[in-house]
């Protein structure tokens, strides 16, 4: 089977982007060589112990209820609350405020300073 093999997020000012990420979700940054590109590095796959992988990147696929609504990114977070806080105070802004999703977990949505927006999601802890 085919996976994601990373994800992009596009910026006007690289260096403002970085700042946004790495102080919002402590994501590890470098600069590629001879381009005007920063490698977000942020860790998405590994194993449970049994050979079995976890926190690989997943999607699925809905009903476009918006013209010209595209793909999103969805971070997984330890908790959607804080998150959204400190998404704010470094210049995002929440467009979608949390939704229960049954047993499974949070979500919402935000738009980060370049204007993008990107998903959160919170597993729900049994």
């Amino acid at each position: 089977m085919d996976k994601v093999q990373h994800f992009e997020i596009p910026a006007d000012d690289t260096s403002k982007a970085e700042k946004f990420y790495t102080s919002v979700f402590g994501w590890d940054t470098k600069k590629v060589d001879d381009f005007d590109y920063i490698g977000l590095m942020a860790t998405t796959t590994g194993e449970d112990g049994r050979g079995n992988e976890v926190n690989a990147i997943s999607g699925g696929m809905f009903k476009r209820d918006t013209k010209g609504m595209q793909p999103i990114v969805v971070i997984s977070v330890d908790n959607i609350k804080k998150a959204l806080e400190k998404i704010e105070k470094q210049g995002g802004k929440t467009v979608l405020e949390t939704q229960n999703i049954g047993e499974h977990g949070l979500y919402a949505r935000f738009e980060d300073i370049e204007g993008n927006i990107l998903g959160l999601w919170e597993t729900v802890k049994k």
